[in-house]
């Protein structure tokens, strides 16, 4: 039986497929034990030479499977400009904030300017698993997380370069200046504790 691969949005990305200026909102995956599951994203479960940008997911992820992450759960390309407010409960490896793990051996992966703030928690491996990404050797740039992002159930100052505060994630310049997120979210509410939104939308 072929492994399943689920996305909040879609499963699969293949061959310079491009997601983009999509969310969302109110995720809720819960899988059965006994699934062959490959990966599990919020917006994409397995990215394949693809690109997702300009997004954001929100909810939650429950699950034993591995390879899970708030944007996509298995990457070997390009994901950017996107932040997850998404909750990941595994009992398997790779789990993180914004991609579970990078595919070994990739060689033209960019994880940039992305935000984590749902909590991350597995019951089975304290190695891989991240506030960004799974994997503990993988690479990102201008991706941040909050500060009161739970990791397997406890608050962390690993890595407290990337941290930012709630007062922070208040600020527009935050997004604009630090992340980089990008000119196709609207900031105009963050001051009163409003995450970004895709212009066009009020979710």
């Amino acid at each position: 039986t072929s492994s399943l691969r689920i996305g909040g949005l879609i499963g699969y990305v293949v061959n310079g497929i491009t997601i983009q200026n999509s969310y969302v909102q109110n995720l809720n995956i819960e899988t059965p034990d006994h699934y062959s599951i490959q990966a599990i994203g919020g917006v994409v479960g397995y990215l394949y030479n693809g690109t997702v940008q300009n997004v954001y997911a929100t909810g939650n992820i429950i699950t034993s499977a591995s390879n899970v992450g708030g944007i996509v759960g298995l990457n070997n390309y390009s994901v950017q400009n996107a932040y997850s407010l998404v909750n990941i409960y595994s009992k398997g490896s790779y789990i993180g904030g914004v991609v579970g793990n990078v595919v070994e051996g990739s060689t033209s992966v960019n994880l940039s300017n992305t935000l984590a703030l749902g909590d991350v928690y597995t019951s089975s491996d304290t190695t891989n698993i991240g506030r960004i990404v799974g994997n503990s050797s993988a690479t990102y740039t201008n991706s941040y997380a909050w500060n009161n992002q739970h990791i397997n159930g406890e608050l962390s100052t690993t890595n407290s370069n990337i941290l930012l505060s709630t007062s922070e994630l208040h600020e527009t310049f935050t997004y604009t200046n630090r992340i980089f997120l990008g000119d196709t979210f609207d900031y105009s509410k963050v001051a009163e504790g409003i995450l970004p939104k895709l212009y066009t939308t009020d979710k």
